[in-house]
């Protein structure tokens, strides 16, 4: 009986361990893409950003409600060059990465209770491979 108990009790301890190191796992995770919301907010002077990370591999930031919605196209593109080249200077696991996308979003609230989102612009950008940047797809 006792040995059973030891048996449960090591398992248990094995399985919290990995648990453990998930957790810590995707708190780094976490802590990453915050700084690099940050680092875009004080780039662009915008607080209203959101940063994303899909599969490990591609950040998306979304630039909401901000003046550059209404910008021409060309600009908008050099722009969102440039915020793509900060999100991926400030990502710590930068050799992960094989994307970043940046969107110029717009939102709304109706009532409190209607939302209404709409990725006006966005555009995508290569850092895999050979590439030390973000580079235009």
């Amino acid at each position: 009986m006792k040995r059973r108990f030891i048996a449960f009790a090591g398992l248990m301890l094995a399985l919290g361990c990995v648990s453990c190191s998930r957790a810590g796992q995707i708190v780094k995770v976490l802590t990453d893409v915050q700084k690099v919301q940050a680092q875009v907010a004080k780039d662009t002077g915008i607080n209203n950003i959101t940063v994303n990370l899909r599969n490990g591999a591609y950040l998306q930031i979304g630039i909401v409600n901000s003046s550059w919605n209404d910008k021409p196209t060309e600009e908008k593109k050099a722009k969102a060059l440039e915020i793509a080249k900060s999100a991926y200077d400030a990502y710590a696991a930068k050799a992960e990465l094989r994307g970043v996308s940046v969107a110029f979003v717009v939102q709304r609230d109706y009532l409190g209770l209607f939302h209404y989102s709409n990725a006006r612009d966005s555009y995508n950008f290569d850092v895999s491979g050979a590439a030390a940047a973000p580079a235009p797809i």
